[in-house]
């Protein structure tokens, strides 16, 4: 599966290729601070939808990454 980033204005950005469910939150973390440098991550809530789709909540209120 692929990893990719969700912004604000509901634009995908693909941060990695061939991710397993268990790579994703690593590679997120390492997107995620590429990113925003200073945001600061307190968590990370994840959940599979209904389309098969893993979203991740890392504490924004409008962007997620989607694997």
């Amino acid at each position: 599966m692929n990893l990719y980033f969700l912004d604000k204005d509901d634009k995908q950005h693909l941060v990695a290729k061939d991710v397993t469910e268990e790579d994703a939150i690593p590679k997120m973390l390492i997107d995620l601070y590429n990113r925003y440098p200073d945001f600061k991550n307190y968590y990370q809530r994840c959940w599979w939808d209904n389309f098969h789709r893993y979203w991740i909540d890392y504490g924004s209120y409008t962007e997620f990454y989607i694997l």
